[in-house]
């Protein structure tokens, strides 16, 4: 089975050319119903994406924090400095 892919428009770069397609899918052999129905599942899927990356998103930041806090307290240990030591040493700065 051959496919066929429209191009409108190309560009030159670095002496070769570059064809550009006119969309993601060859959209006049669908019907105006079907079209809103894959678009609809497209942003569906799309928001599901956004939905998963959000949350990797928060676990990475999570994770940052306690990679944060812990070199932190490997900071104040190897200081010799107390933790209310350190509080205190913020409050005067204030």
């Amino acid at each position: 089975m051959v496919s066929f892919v429209c191009y409108t428009e190309f560009t030159i770069k670095r002496k070769e050319m570059i064809f550009v397609p006119r969309s993601k899918k060859y959209k006049s052999a669908m019907s105006a119903a079907e079209q809103i129905k894959a678009i609809k599942a497209e942003i569906e899927e799309l928001n599901a994406q956004i939905k998963e990356d959000k949350a990797e998103l928060k676990r990475l930041e999570a994770e940052l924090r306690d990679e944060e806090k812990e070199n932190l307290m490997k900071a104040i240990d190897a200081s010799g400095k107390t933790v209310s030591d350190v509080l205190d040493w913020l409050k005067v700065l204030d």
